[in-house]
């Protein structure tokens, strides 16, 4: 099996990033739903609420990166967030498989301290889908966009074209504003 965090690995630096954070919320997670003690409580809310952020903030970021992506290529939400199709196996099986170990960490250890401070447990995984997502944003393999005639992506028309039901472009009459409803016969000669 492949090291996913080998240098030659697209994005391997946020696959360690997510390794740590992942180990981390484990082994905190764990110590406090097995312990039980304040001293034990706070450091685990801490990484929780941490993770947490982290998440929020790296989901942000690898979505704006796909939504400028998305002017050229084609991105599906199942590609972007759960890399179907758009991330090598090694990379997949990691981000995935690190996602999975949070969210049922996240879950195990909230059921085993029901309303305790170990329910903050159940934002950590965000860090898993944020990291995911950035990681999708700034590698992910896309499909080009299909050009148009006029070497626009398709779907994108602009104030001086409409596209009728075939896909073709015609040019709008310039002689009425964009959105005039009067038709021929109503119209001042």
């Amino acid at each position: 099996m492949t090291d996913p965090t080998r240098a030659d690995v697209p994005g391997a630096r946020l696959i360690q990033a997510d390794l740590i954070g992942t180990g981390l919320f484990v082994i905190t997670a764990g110590a406090a739903a097995a312990l039980l003690r304040p001293s034990v409580q706070a450091p685990a809310v801490a990484v929780s609420g941490a993770l947490f952020v982290g998440g929020c903030l790296s989901f942000a970021w690898g979505f704006l990166l796909a939504v400028e992506r998305s002017r050229t290529e084609a991105i599906e939400l199942s590609s972007l967030f759960f890399l179907k199709e758009s991330a090598p196996p090694v990379a997949r099986r990691a981000l995935l498989g690190l996602l999975t170990v949070q969210v049922i960490a996240a879950i195990v250890t909230a059921s085993v301290r029901p309303f305790t401070s170990l329910a903050f447990g159940v934002l950590a995984p965000l860090w898993g889908l944020g990291i995911v997502t950035l990681w999708s944003g700034r590698y992910g393999a896309f499909a080009q966009k299909a050009l148009s005639t006029q070497g626009r992506p398709r779907g994108g028309v602009d104030a001086t074209e409409k596209t009728d039901e075939a896909g073709k472009a015609d040019e709008i009459d310039s002689s009425r504003p964009p959105h005039d409803s009067t038709t021929e016969q109503d119209r001042p000669e």
